[in-house]
C-alpha cells in the first residue's frame, strides 16, 4: 500500500451509512457502483445481497482476511480513544452502540471477501494502476480518504485520483471534506479549481451524516455529458 490510511477510514460503514454519506438516491443504488478504497465497509456486501452491482476497491484486500481484521480492530481503538480525547470533534451520542454497530459492519464484509473476492465484487490493485476501461461505472464513491491531511503536497495525489476515476466512472462523489482534526479542508477550493480547468462539472452538497463535526458534506465532480448529472 503506497499510502498511510487513517483510522477513521478502516472502520466499518453500513449501506445505511454510505446513503446518508453521499446522499445516495433509490434509483441511484441500481448504477454501477465502484467504492473507491473501500477498506472494511460493508456496504459491497449489503449491495450483493440485494442484487446491486458494486465493486469494493482497496489494495487491502491482497492481506489474508486475518492481517485486515487486526488493522481493522487497531484503527478502531485508535478511534475510540480520539473520540474520548476529543469530543469537541465529533458528533457521537452512544460510543457503545457505534462501536458495536461498526464491528458488525466489519465482520460483514470479512464475511463476504473470500467469495466476493472470487466473483470479482472486490478488486486489489494499487493506484493509479486501475484496469478498469474507460466508464466502466457510473458511479465512484471515496469514504474518508481524500482530503484528511492539511499540507499541501497532497494536492497533486487529489488531482491523479481525480483524474484517473473520472476517466472510469460518470461521477465521483467525495466525503467527508474535513482533515483528522475535524477542520474544513484547505485544499477543497483548489480542487474545484482543478476540476473546473478541466471542464468537469462541481458542486459542493450537505448530506444527512456528520461524525466528524463541520463533517456534513460531500464533493460531487462530473462529466458535463454524463447522464447521472443531468439526473439532478
Amino acid at each position: 500500500m503506497n499510502k498511510k490510511r487513517e483510522s477513521l477510514a478502516l472502520m466499518g460503514y453500513s449501506l445505511e451509512d454510505y446513503i446518508k454519506m453521499f446522499s445516495l438516491h433509490e434509483d441511484e443504488l441500481t448504477m454501477n457502483i465502484l467504492d473507491c478504497y473501500a477498506g472494511v465497509n460493508s456496504f459491497a456486501a449489503e449491495m450483493a445481497i440485494k442484487q446491486g452491482k458494486v465493486i469494493a476497491w482497496d489494495p487491502l484486500y491482497e492481506l489474508p482476511v486475518t492481517d485486515i481484521e487486526r488493522l481493522s480492530k487497531t484503527a478502531q481503538l485508535a478511534v475510540m480513544k480520539d473520540m474520548q480525547a476529543h469530543p469537541e470533534r465529533y458528533r457521537t451520542p452512544d460510543l457503545n452502540h457505534f462501536q458495536i454497530q461498526h464491528e458488525k459492519n466489519r465482520q460483514q464484509l470479512l464475511q463476504d471477501l473470500p467469495l466476493g473476492l472470487q466473483q470479482r465484487r472486490y478488486h486489489v490493485a494499487a493506484f493509479p494502476h486501475l484496469s478498469f476501461a474507460d466508464e466502466s461505472f457510473d458511479l465512484a464513491l471515496i469514504n474518508h480518504f481524500l482530503f484528511r491531511q492539511n499540507h499541501s503536497p497532497a494536492l497533486d495525489f487529489h488531482k491523479l485520483v481525480i483524474k484517473e476515476l473520472i476517466r472510469i466512472a460518470n461521477e465521483i462523489r467525495i466525503f467527508p471534506l474535513v482533515t483528522t482534526q475535524s477542520t474544513l479542508s484547505p485544499l477543497i477550493g483548489e480542487v474545484i479549481e482543478y476540476c473546473q480547468q478541466e471542464n468537469l462539472g462541481v458542486e459542493l452538497r450537505h448530506v444527512d451524516y456528520e461524525l466528524q463535526k463541520q463533517g456534513n458534506a460531500l464533493l460531487r465532480i462530473w462529466k458535463p455529458s454524463c447522464t447521472v448529472a443531468a439526473h439532478h
